[in-house]
C-alpha cells in the first residue's frame, strides 16, 4: 500500500474532497468577479490516475510535483505570477509542494495557501490591487470585443437557423 501521510484512505479521500469543493468555489467566485480574466485563472491538470504508463507520459510531457492548485497568469509590479495551494483547516504542503513554492516564490511568484474562500478572496483582491491598470484595462478590452464578436455569430446562427425553418423575422 502507499504511504498516504498517516491517514487511513477515508480521511484522506475526505480531505481531497474538501479541497476540491473549496477549489470549485474558489474558481466560480472568481470567475464571476473578474469574466475577464477567468482564462488566465486555471488549474495545471497535474493529478494522477495510477497507471504507471500514463504517469510516465505525463513526466515527459512536463509534469512536475508540487504545482499548485491555481494560478493567476497575470503580472503584478512585484510578481510574475499569483500561486494558490488549498488545503484544508488541518491540511499541510507535502514536500514537494513546499520545494515548488521555493522555487516560484524565488522566481518572483507570490505563493499563498488558502483554508478557505474568504482568504482566496483577500490575497486575490490583493494581489489584483498591484497590477498595473494598463495590463487590467487591456484584459478588460479584450473582452469585451470578444464578447461582441461571440454575440454576433451567435445572432448570425440564429438568423440562419430562422432563415432555415421559413421564419424570416431575425431581431
Amino acid at each position: 500500500m502507499i504511504w498516504n501521510g498517516g491517514l487511513n484512505p477515508v480521511e484522506r479521500t475526505d480531505m481531497n474532497y474538501q479541497e476540491s469543493r473549496l477549489q470549485q468555489a474558489c474558481v466560480t467566485w472568481f470567475r464571476y468577479q473578474y469574466p475577464h480574466m477567468a482564462f488566465l485563472l486555471w488549474h495545471p491538470k497535474n493529478e494522477g490516475n495510477g497507471d504507471q504508463v500514463a504517469g510516465a507520459r505525463a513526466k515527459a510531457e512536463g509534469v512536475v510535483p508540487g504545482v499548485p492548485d491555481l494560478i493567476l497568469a497575470i503580472p503584478s509590479v512585484c510578481h510574475c505570477m499569483l500561486c494558490v495551494e488549498m488545503k484544508t483547516p488541518k491540511g499541510r504542503q507535502s514536500e514537494s509542494q513546499r520545494k515548488y513554492q521555493a522555487y516560484a516564490e524565488t522566481a518572483t511568484a507570490e505563493y499563498h495557501v488558502v483554508r478557505d474562500i474568504n482568504t482566496f478572496q483577500d490575497v486575490v483582491m490583493q494581489y489584483l490591487s498591484q497590477v498595473p491598470t494598463d495590463i487590467l484595462q487591456r484584459l478588460l478590452d479584450l473582452h469585451r470585443s470578444i464578447e461582441k464578436a461571440d454575440m454576433y455569430r451567435e445572432k448570425t446562427k440564429l438568423q440562419k437557423l430562422l432563415k432555415k425553418n421559413g421564419n424570416r423575422r431575425t431581431t
